[in-house]
Order: C-alpha cells, then structure tokens, then sequence
C-alpha cells in the first residue's frame, strides 16, 4: 500500500539521511485489482460474521412495505497536533522505549519479539498525550519497533518520527464503509424484520478484525427491537493502509 515502509536508513545527521534517501531508487510492480470495495471477490474477505434472530425470510414475504437503502461512510484521517514517533535507548540489559500509545502493553510485547528479548527486558514510557483515537493503538508499536532496531543494532539512543503529512495520510483512522439496509413493514409502519449487510475497508492488513466486527454487527440495528433479524458485517483486504 502506499505509505508502507519498506526500507530503514538510521544515522546521526538528519540531513545526509534525507540526501541519502533521495538518492535511493525502488523498482516495484503495482496491482490494483483487489482495490475496489463494491465489486470484491472472497478472496478479499478477511473475516464474515453474521448475526441471526428469528426468521426474517419468512417475514419480508409477509411485509406490507419494503424499504431499502445504501450508505457509505468515508475513511478517516486524522489530524493531530503532535507528531508520530518513538525513542528507544538502553538502562543496563533493559531495552526503554517511550511512545505516545494507548496500548503500552502492545509495543512492549511487539518490541521483545522483535528483538528476541523477554518482555521484563523491555519497558515502556508513555507521555501525556493530546487527543487519543486508533491512530495511537497498535501504530505507535512499530515505529517503536524501528527505533528499538536501531538501538539494538547501534547499542545508542535512537528516536524514529514521521512527518506530518505521513502521519494524516498513513495512519490508522476510521475504515471506509458499504452500508445496505432493507427493512420489512407491517400494515401498520410497525418495523418486523430487517436485513442489514456492512463492508468494511480493512486495508492492505487487517487490524483487530475480530472486534471490529463484532461491534459493528452486534450495534447495526440500532435501538429498534426486531423481531426478525440477519445482521453481517465483513472486513475487506484492499491495497489502501490498514484501518483502525
């Protein structure tokens, strides 16, 4: 996907890393045929769930009304005012590594793999923090996973930042969505069954799909009380940076 990191330059001058990087040229082979949301194929399925109450195939032949309807929500971006990054350095035989993350436990336990390392070698220092949303869960561990790299291999302090534009474009925000809804009616307008289905754009690789969906399909309906209920939500592999 695009904004995907590929390769790690680690130096002590800024400026000679970003000559440096300027002159580094990557040949790749592109395919965008998993990109589309509306026509995907099973292969893109990363995960189905599927709720069901009642029997609302039988229901929808008695309704008197049907009424259908298709929605679709954007990605989201976000746009923070402090920068995305991580600091990683050694206290003794400890790996330290600071980042602002809602999940400290995620990057402790990502950098001890990472680095082959007990996670009692590994610790985490988290700072106050602005405004916090998904895009400060589980991405906050792999730049520290990138710092801690360098320190391991350079046994020095490192710090690893993205800029501004990559961290609105490439972090993880709010997922696409395909919602389509189609309630049957009574004689009375009185609600008795309902069908809702939900795609959701996971990106190139699927982050806490479980919980995802199962919010989704559990919260779909509402809170109107039907009888008659088939609720589905699916996360979709594309070629766009993975969601929160």
């Amino acid at each position: 996907y695009e904004g995907e990191p590929i390769l790690l330059l680690y130096g002590t001058n800024e400026k000679a890393l970003d000559i440096i990087a300027a002159e580094i040229k990557v040949e790749y082979e592109t395919d965008y045929t998993i990109y589309s949301m509306e026509s995907h194929t099973d292969e893109q399925i990363d995960k189905n769930l599927t709720y069901t109450r009642g029997k609302p195939d039988k229901k929808f032949e008695k309704a008197a009304t049907v009424v259908e309807g298709q929605f679709f929500t954007s990605a989201q971006n976000h746009f923070d005012l402090e920068p995305q990054g991580a600091s990683a350095e050694f206290s003794g035989s400890k790996m330290i590594v600071s980042c602002a993350t809602q999940w400290p436990f995620n990057v402790r336990d990502n950098v001890a793999a990472c680095l082959d390392l007990t996670i009692k070698n590994v610790s985490v220092n988290v700072p106050a923090m602005g405004k916090t949303h998904s895009g400060k869960l589980w991405y906050a561990g792999l730049l520290a996973c990138y710092a801690a790299i360098v320190t391991w291999k350079t046994k020095k302090p490192s710090i690893c930042v993205i800029t501004k534009t990559e961290s609105i474009l490439y972090t993880p925000g709010r997922a696409a969505s395909i919602i389509k809804h189609r309630t049957g009616l009574d004689e009375n307008g009185k609600i008795i069954c309902r069908d809702i289905d939900i795609s959701i754009n996971s990106g190139a690789y699927p982050m806490l799909s479980d919980e995802v969906i199962n919010r989704i399909c559990f919260s779909a309906a509402g809170a109107y009380f039907v009888p008659a209920l088939s609720s589905t939500a699916r996360r979709l592999k594309t070629n766009t940076h993975p969601s929160g």
